[in-house]
């Protein structure tokens, strides 16, 4: 890691943000690419300066063309919280490419509720397939895919009482305007 990369991250901790993406910046000039992902979190939470998506968003592309595995997901958010469904799908499929099991699951949804795409219930048992045999999925991505696996196939052993995962919320998020409308078959 570069040495001034090193001094940005010793300054995001001791709270002198503006600093630290100061320094940030200054790294990635510098050559040490996988400061983008940084840059492009401290836009977009408006940390030492204010928000700015369109400068996030910016940054986690750099970030993910330098092979940042999360800068696509975090590009995907984005894009979602814009109602740019269509981009965040794309987006969403960039993180499968590098094996991000969270980002099946995420596709999965989308074809689940129409939501950038058409409902396919085969295309989101497949992406749900993928995120289960994932080595990079969080454990409450994991137990989300296992739950819609099951629903989706009939091999549910939900009883009435129980509830879907909490984090199963952001497609409800989008409103129905914007999903697509279902198949015809």
């Amino acid at each position: 890691m570069h040495s001034t990369e090193l001094h940005a991250h010793d300054s995001w901790e001791a709270g002198n943000l503006e600093q630290a993406l100061s320094l940030f910046l200054s790294a990635f000039r510098s050559g040490s690419k996988s400061c983008a992902i940084n840059i492009g979190y401290f836009y977009d939470e408006g940390l030492g300066r204010p928000k700015s998506k369109s400068s996030a968003l910016f940054w986690y592309q750099q970030a993910h063309l330098y092979g940042d595995s999360s800068a696509a997901t975090n590009a995907a958010i984005i894009c979602r919280e814009r109602h740019q469904l269509k981009r965040m799908f794309s987006w969403y499929r960039k993180a499968c490419r590098r094996d991000d099991g969270d980002a099946e699951l995420d596709i999965a949804k989308c074809f689940v509720c129409g939501i950038g795409v058409v409902r396919s219930r085969a295309r989101a048992i497949e992406h749900l397939q993928r995120a289960l045999k994932s080595n990079h999925i969080t454990q409450a991505g994991k137990e989300e895919a296992l739950f819609l696996h099951r629903r989706l196939t009939g091999r549910s052993t939900r009883t009435p009482r129980q509830a879907m995962p909490s984090a199963f919320s952001w497609p409800a998020a989008v409103p129905s305007a914007l999903r697509a409308p279902a198949p015809v078959n």
